[in-house]
């Protein structure tokens, strides 16, 4: 998918985002640094592998993580004029949700197991609507029948753990929709899915997107989730953002050579399959002292030693950027970590 975001109205604009967490080694550098904006009906998908900083970005813009591990330590969030990180706690209750909603990873944790399904999305409705109780459980079910839950009116009388897993995300997502907000986050919203469930999910995802004219932001891991959704992509790998590109642009062309892992362990149906697919080796660096070249250099092929020492200046090709010394090369990327492959 692709979209012409120069003439598009900016929703949410994230600026040089830093958030910390405490933890018994030492202080983790979770978000370093990342900046992006979002757009009017746009899917802007965020990849990278487990542990890169993508969930933490998003509940960093909620205020979700806990205060006593964590802190944002400089950026800002601006959903419209508003900037999320100085709006208070209680000024944030009224927000979330309204303005701005999250679909979590697990439905189990997201929603209360000791509360009918229907309730808590009515509860919402209730909290910042001037509705009654009944309305705003007549409300619930319309929205539990909007995504394809079937005799919703029954449904919202059942607990989560009655649900299966496809019909708890649709749930998520109709408590996510209640209140029409400016954006989603939708944070691996297909994981442990089926692959069959797992596209009706984002069907219904899209669908939301289209009836409430929300934006979404989409978190995950997965390639071929953001082939077949987001406009476009930033990957981001040790808290930061290393490239950002169209979703065609991505797979077309990737300009980092991580991205071009990514992409090299796929399997892929308009290539001859292989007997083995590329594998990134090694693990991400350290992010309680990351290292201060580039943070992939030690997994990476075509590293040299100026990318051991100095931290790559982003380059903007076009309408896309990307923090390599030898963006130039990308083909070079490719046939490196064939190589790889082969050796």
């Amino acid at each position: 998918m692709s979209l012409d975001t120069a003439n598009r109205k900016v929703v949410l604009s994230v600026k040089d985002l830093h958030t910390d967490i405490k933890t018994e080694n030492g202080v983790v550098h979770a978000v370093d640094g990342v900046s992006f904006d979002l757009h009017n009906n746009e899917v802007l998908a965020i990849v990278g592998e487990s542990g890169c900083g993508k969930s933490v970005t998003a509940l960093s813009m909620l205020k979700l993580l806990p205060k006593r591990v964590s802190k944002i330590t400089q950026g800002s969030v601006m959903l419209g004029d508003l900037d999320l990180t100085k709006v208070s706690d209680r000024g944030m209750r009224k927000i979330r949700g309204k303005r701005i909603a999250m679909i979590f990873q697990d439905a189990l944790t997201g929603l209360n197991p000791v509360h009918r399904v229907g309730d808590q999305i009515a509860e919402m409705i209730l909290i910042h609507e001037d509705v009654t109780k009944r309305q705003a459980h007549q409300q619930a079910i319309r929205l539990l029948d909007q995504v394809g839950i079937p005799n919703a009116s029954e449904r919202a009388d059942r607990y989560v753990h009655e649900f299966s897993g496809g019909m708890r995300q649709r749930a998520m997502i109709a408590l996510a929709m209640a209140l029409e907000p400016e954006v989603l986050i939708a944070d691996e919203p297909t994981t442990a899915l089926d692959v069959t469930v797992q596209a009706q999910v984002l069907e219904v995802l899209l669908e939301v997107k289209e009836r409430i004219g929300s934006s979404i932001i989409l978190i995950t891991h997965d390639l071929g989730v953001v082939a077949g959704m987001a406009d476009r992509v930033l990957v981001m790998y040790a808290g930061r953002i290393i490239e950002e590109q169209s979703a065609n642009g991505l797979y077309h062309n990737p300009m980092h050579p991580y991205a071009w892992g990514l992409l090299n362990a796929m399997p892929r149906v308009d290539e001859v399959l292989s007997d083995h697919l590329a594998s990134i080796p090694g693990a991400p660096p350290s992010l309680i002292e990351p290292p201060k070249g580039c943070r992939f250099a030690s997994r990476c092929p075509m590293a040299e030693p100026v990318c051991e020492e100095v931290y790559p200046e982003v380059i903007r090709v076009a309408r896309s950027s990307v923090a390599c010394h030898f963006a130039d090369r990308p083909d070079w990327g490719r046939a490196l970590w064939n190589a790889e492959v082969m050796s």
